[in-house]
């Protein structure tokens, strides 16, 4: 028995229990798997674009890059954008989730991202100097507060020469 069928079994028996005392897990066999599959501090954006199920994608994102179920809020506001075709739910996902101060605090880095501007893979380019790139309020007055080197480094994470 491998390491993902013990955690598969483990699951069952927990799922089991739970529905025996009227409670329900928070969270689906797939994603479960994906929590034990992956490292605590890596995220393989390019073997979680794999889940072709929106819904299910955005739990595993969650609980890979912010470590944590979705709240009901979030899941409310990413089921209007559930009909998209998978790789662009994706896209917004992985960037959404990238951006947001609670990933920034969870010290994990994404590997083989290919939702990542200026990527080989994707193709998808860089923003040229001057062009606009949408960064939140709060993300531009803390960039406009930071050194001209942590500057720099920003300017390079969001593709902006």
């Amino acid at each position: 028995m491998n390491d993902q069928e013990m955690y598969s079994s483990i699951y069952d028996i927990v799922q089991k229990n739970a529905e025996a005392a009227g409670s329900d897990l928070e969270t689906s066999k797939d994603c479960f798997l994906c929590i034990t599959a992956s490292e605590p501090s890596r995220v393989d954006v390019l073997k979680l674009s794999e889940e072709k199920d929106n819904m299910t994608f955005l739990s595993k994102a969650y609980i890979s890059m912010l470590k944590r179920i979705v709240d009901p809020a979030a899941l409310d506001s990413w089921k209007l954008s559930a009909d998209l075709d998978p790789e662009v739910f994706q896209l917004h996902c992985v960037n959404g989730l990238k951006l947001s101060e609670e990933f920034f605090l969870t010290h994990v880095r994404l590997e083989n991202n290919i939702y990542a501007t200026n990527n080989p893979v994707t193709g998808a380019p860089a923003a040229t100097p001057g062009a606009g790139v949408a960064i939140p309020e709060k993300l531009l007055r803390m960039y406009h507060k930071m050194p001209d080197f942590m500057k720099k480094a920003a300017r390079r994470v969001m593709g902006v020469r």
